[in-house]
């Protein structure tokens, strides 16, 4: 089992009292992004006091960052970067999925940290997402963990584009009825402008109609008109 620094296993507990996450589950994460440079053993200062790899972009991370280095976040303090992981979990819209398994098993947070974009790898090993992580924590724990690949993939469908290249959907729709509008975002089809649209083509419809039939009186009429002038005839 691997060997942890008293003041970082104190750290680990700040962000679990904070997330719900297990103090083994944020340190297996640690140990997965510094893994074998000593993090967990307390030499923080090469990474700048950045447990695991944060960047720019959440705003409350980044108002205790002190600058960036290498393109990650740099912290004044070892606590400043722990209160940084815990608010990225806590705040970035990224991090929904594990937001849910808070308070949950670790075998749901380290299958929902593996499934999350946090990694770009997925903490992969021999081609297994998430087995990185759970190694990390069956090393920590003892543990015999396994991580569950039907949760990544499910992930990957939830974030998957939704069109193909080519037509979109709103293209066909609009194409197949210009009177149709298409809601951006959502290709839902608004039925108050075709409907509007559908009753001006009936009442033009309709007119026509009442001008035929007119016509048709008119031509019976006259029709009527010219036999009735050959019988005065006769």
């Amino acid at each position: 089992m691997t060997a942890i620094n008293p003041r970082v296993y104190q750290l680990a507990q700040m962000v679990s009292q904070a997330t719900g996450l297990h103090t083994q589950v944020v340190l297996a994460q640690w140990d997965a992004e510094q893994g074998g440079t000593g993090m967990l053993r307390g030499q923080w200062n090469n990474f700048y006091n950045n447990p695991a790899g944060m960047t720019y972009g959440v705003p409350q991370v980044d108002a205790l960052s002190n600058g960036t280095q290498n393109g990650f976040l740099t912290f004044p303090s070892r606590q400043a970067g722990a209160q940084a992981y815990a608010d990225f979990y806590l705040y970035a819209p990224s991090m929904a999925n594990v937001r849910k398994a808070f308070n949950g098993s670790a075998q749901s947070q380290l299958n929902a940290i593996a499934a999350s974009p946090w990694a770009g790898s997925h903490y992969s090993a021999n081609g297994v997402p998430g087995q990185a992580l759970f190694n990390d924590y069956n090393s920590l724990t003892g543990a015999k963990l396994v991580p569950n690949t039907a949760s990544y993939l499910a992930s990957q469908m939830d974030t998957a584009p939704t069109q193909v290249p080519g037509t979109t959907f709103s293209d066909f729709l609009t194409n197949l009825n210009s009177d149709m509008t298409i809601d951006s975002g959502f290709s839902i089809l608004h039925p108050v402008q075709g409907g509007k649209a559908l009753a001006l083509r009936g009442g033009i419809m309709l007119l026509g109609i009442i001008l035929i039939i007119f016509g048709l009186l008119a031509i019976v009429n006259h029709e009527v008109n010219a036999l009735g002038g050959i019988r005065l005839g006769v």
